[in-house]
């Protein structure tokens, strides 16, 4: 009986759109890794969501420093500093900027702010996860649009998607994870015919990694567009992930909106100081951008010689086809390490890890040496997840040449695995102090 009640009650309580709701799970942090397993936090590398290799500049930890001092009082919840310093770079009013605890923030906030139960959201297949999540926590549809054949928007088939129903679409540029860039002409020519009623996000999460030929200016399409509004975040290039800080640049009609429904304390004291510091270190943030090009010519280099077909990217990350054959994900591993002692100075071998597993430790225990049985493969530990397919393989962690763990998802079957994102954050400072 008592079984039966609490299962009515799960079906009772709380919204059935949420309840449908997959939660987005986040990789574990290195701390928590460590003490899993015990062990050494120090010598555990994460590869994991696009995070800057650099950390985050030094100016903007002298800036958390002082801004500590005065943590006994609530953060301004206006952000006026850091709302003024944006406004300066951006040549914007003031008015038309709202802070965010992370980009993500901001798109859930034009969802909740725009969207509801009966209307429509409109995004591009391979697109960020948190857009159908939004979509569906404020009960509207999602209107999930076939990708272009190289797995990019297909902006002329997302206009014809959009109906009298419609009232959000998101579209991110450069886009995550598939790294596709749109060409400034084809976004104005799509936000020119996309009704007044229907709020157009433009996600630019990877926006600092274009390079100069790429650059465009997205706020004159906030000055002329009143349905328009432009996501940005701290998280990436800026090396901020941490603090949860980004921010939306709109007009006043949109701005007012999500500053009503804006928690008003949603960006704490040490991410505005942080954010105001970093936005004026235009030298870590030329750093990030001259390693990225390195990172990236090194894994397409790799992938050239490999033969492998990959998606050209204006992220910091690259999707890369490696294969047809059950077994691909593996093979790709394989080659890949090959590539490594054929093509890389031995002084970085250090770099180029091992993903073991978990088979090849006694029982249970991870504390055990490294040992080749000269059976099982040893395998780069470059590969992430299927973004693709939706299918998560869980974070990859790489601990020295002795042990290396992949937490999350023990058992993921990567010879399934056709299409892969793979990070470029697994330099070390040897390479870092070199670029």
């Amino acid at each position: 009986m008592a079984n039966d009640v609490g299962q009515n009650a799960e079906q009772l309580i709380g919204l059935k759109h949420v309840r449908d709701i997959a939660p987005y799970v986040g990789g574990k942090p290195i701390s928590e890794v460590a003490r899993e397993f015990g062990l050494d936090e120090s010598k555990i590398v994460k590869l994991a969501s696009n995070e800057n290799p650099l950390g985050m500049p030094e100016s903007a930890k002298k800036a958390m420093a002082k801004a500590a001092e005065d943590l006994g009082r609530y953060p301004d919840s206006n952000g006026f500093e850091l709302k003024n310093a944006l406004a300066t770079k951006l040549n914007v009013p003031v008015e038309w900027i709202t802070l965010g605890n992370g980009s993500n923030d901001i798109l859930e906030l034009t969802a909740r702010a725009v969207a509801q139960e009966g209307d429509e959201v409109v995004f591009s297949k391979h697109a960020f996860a948190v857009y159908p999540l939004a979509t569906q926590a404020v009960g509207a549809k999602a209107i999930e649009v076939a990708a272009t054949a190289d797995f990019g928007h297909d902006l002329p088939a997302m206009l014809k998607a959009i109906t009298a129903k419609t009232r959000l679409v998101f579209v991110a540029n450069p886009n995550n994870p598939t790294g596709t860039f749109l060409k400034a002409s084809e976004i104005e020519a799509f936000l020119q015919k996309v009704p007044e009623h229907v709020v157009v996000v433009i996600d630019e999460a990877y926006n600092e990694f274009l390079t100069p030929e790429q650059q465009y200016d997205a706020i004159a399409w906030v000055r002329k567009y009143p349905n328009v509004i432009v996501s940005r975040s701290f998280s990436k290039a800026y090396g901020l992930a941490g603090l949860r800080i980004g921010y939306g640049i709109a007009q006043n009609n949109i701005t007012d909106l999500l500053n009503r429904i804006r928690q008003p304390f949603n960006v704490n004291s040490l991410a505005q100081a942080a954010a105001i510091a970093a936005l004026a270190d235009s030298a870590f943030l030329k750093k990030c951008y001259d390693l990225n090009c390195a990172g990236y010519a090194q894994l397409t280099k790799a992938f050239d010689l490999m033969g492998l077909s990959y998606i050209p990217s204006s992220g910091n990350f690259v999707l890369v086809k490696v294969g047809e054959e059950p077994n691909a994900g593996a093979k790709v591993n394989l080659e890949y390490v090959g590539w490594v002692r054929d093509h890389v100075d031995p002084q970085f071998w250090s770099v180029y890890e091992y993903r073991v597993p978990r088979s090849r430790f006694s029982g249970d225990s991870l504390d055990g040496p490294f040992e080749d049985d000269g059976e099982t493969p040893k395998t780069r530990n470059a590969v992430y997840s299927d973004n693709v397919s939706g299918n998560r393989a869980g974070e990859s962690y790489v601990v020295n040449d002795e042990q290396v763990v992949e937490t999350s998802v023990w058992d993921y079957d990567f010879s399934k695995v056709t299409m892969l994102k793979i990070e470029f954050s697994w330099y070390d400072q040897s390479i870092l102090s070199s670029v």
